[in-house]
């Protein structure tokens, strides 16, 4: 049910990689799906925010999980607030 709910985008990936996204994450980012996972997560973000997210990003895979405030670059060149929250789902992967 969480993965069809309005307003919240979903983002299964592997490393850098983004795997399967939800069609909600597809509209708050101005693409599709197929498009978004043809990515990786520094083309969704702002060049300016690489270094911040960055950080939180291996502060998440050491940790298991971690929320922080960021923001999606737009094709139109436009950027979108988010909140994300983040969390391993498979430890093997590590996938999250």
């Amino acid at each position: 049910a969480l993965w069809r709910a309005r307003g919240v985008g979903i983002v299964l990936g592997h490393g850098e990689r983004l795997l399967r996204v939800n069609p909600e994450f597809g509209l708050l980012c101005g693409r599709t799906p197929e498009e978004i996972t043809s990515l990786s997560w520094r083309d969704l973000t702002p060049r300016d925010r690489h270094d911040r997210d960055l950080v939180m990003f291996q502060q998440f895979l050491t940790e298991d999980s971690a929320s922080m405030l960021t923001e999606l670059a737009l094709p139109t060149g436009g950027r979108r607030p988010v909140l994300v929250a983040a969390s391993i789902v498979d430890r093997e992967g590590p996938r999250w």
